[in-house]
């Protein structure tokens, strides 16, 4: 489907065909890192996007969030070419809250530097 709609954006004209290659290569790349190519296997029970943890006081919205029985994995993508620690912070917020669900014994979190070509796997403290 991602080369599929990577076609569409050329027949758009939102995009030339040396953007259309370097896309496809990225992705061909970042699928080949198992880490990456399992998240978009077909085992998963359950696959958002975007989706919305609501507290008492906000709202945080994880880039992808997949479910496969007692297992969860959380996903944010970042596609600056610097790493931050406030995106850790942010992840480990995102799994705490995931935690505090309890519906969840294998909780797993990655922040995915996109342009870096770098997952980075995120511990809950």
């Amino acid at each position: 489907d991602l080369y599929k709609a990577i076609r569409k954006m050329e027949r758009d004209r939102d995009i030339d065909e040396a953007k259309v290659q370097e896309l496809c290569k990225c992705i061909d790349k970042a699928m080949g890192n198992n880490i990456i190519s399992e998240w978009f296997e077909p085992k998963w029970d359950d696959v958002r996007t975007e989706a919305e943890i609501i507290t008492k006081d906000s709202v945080r919205r994880p880039d992808r969030v997949m479910i496969s029985g007692d297992r969860v994995v959380v996903v944010d993508y970042k596609f600056g070419d610097k790493k931050s620690k406030y995106y850790n912070k942010q992840m480990k917020e995102y799994l705490s809250l995931v935690d505090a669900m309890g519906c969840y014994k294998q909780i797993e979190g990655y922040v995915w530097y996109i342009s870096l070509g770098e997952v980075e796997h995120v511990v809950m403290e």
